[in-house]
């Protein structure tokens, strides 16, 4: 499970269950502490891929001045975009990277695969 664990934090929260009912201590993991300016860590996903046997956990995040198409669009200054770290087993994680940028501002995105192919819906 994975979660927003503050409106101005820099990273999610995650736990993981076997049975849905007893759960593994809460950790946060830091996934923008790169990135000073970062307003946020919003809506995460986590999508398992079984071809590459990996989990890619996803969010949304502000960073004022990095993507100026969508800045002035209203969302109380909120200028989303969605990014990324993959992990095999929650103890280590790849670096952060983007995963999508089409010049809008985006947030709560979800991935499936459908007939072999990735779909982003957002």
């Amino acid at each position: 499970m994975v979660w927003t664990s503050g409106w101005t934090e820099r990273g999610i929260g995650y736990a993981s269950s076997r049975d849905l009912i007893t759960w593994s201590e809460q950790q946060y993991l830091p996934v923008m502490d790169h990135e000073s300016t970062a307003r946020n860590c919003w809506a995460p996903e986590l999508f398992y891929d079984k071809v590459s046997k990996q989990y890619l956990i996803y969010w949304s995040t502000t960073i004022p001045g990095r993507f100026p198409k969508g800045a002035s669009e209203g969302d109380s200054g909120y200028n989303h975009r969605m990014y990324y770290t993959t992990t095999t087993d929650f103890k280590n994680f790849s670096p952060t990277r983007l995963l999508y940028d089409h010049d809008f501002n985006v947030i709560d995105g979800t991935i499936q695969k459908v007939k072999g192919e990735y779909v982003l819906a957002g």
